[in-house]
């Protein structure tokens, strides 16, 4: 869990990211954006806490999303429902956040059993 202090040390990395006060209070939908990319980080890497060496690259994806806002984090450029058809912006760099991500991710057993983790002990 993701406790006050280190929410707060986030902020401040993406005050410091964005050019703002350091002292720059967010409004409500920044602290909501903030939080969804927090909530999709842990989810991504399946882990319930946030590493300090995690924070700033935490930090740097929600100031990316605070100033493009929460529509534009996948990378897609067009989408079409009957033929299904999905056009990416290649531009972007849709997927460098989640690379950044990567050395993170804890891997979970299926199930979440833990009786045969002592295998790669």
């Amino acid at each position: 869990m993701v406790n006050a202090e280190q929410r707060s040390k986030i902020k401040q990395y993406i005050n410091i990211l964005l050019g703002n006060d350091r002292d720059a209070e967010f409004t409500d939908k920044d602290d909501f954006v903030i939080d969804t990319v927090i909530d999709e980080c842990l989810a991504f890497c399946n882990r319930s806490d946030i590493p300090v060496d995690m924070e700033r690259v935490v930090a740097r994806i929600a100031a990316r999303v605070c100033t493009d806002g929460l529509d534009k984090q996948s990378g897609v450029q067009s989408y079409r429902e009957l033929d299904m058809q999905v056009t990416y912006n290649l531009d972007a760099d849709a997927f460098g956040e989640k690379n950044m991500l990567q050395r993170w991710v804890s891997l979970s057993s299926v199930g979440g059993s833990d009786e045969h983790n002592d295998i790669l002990e």
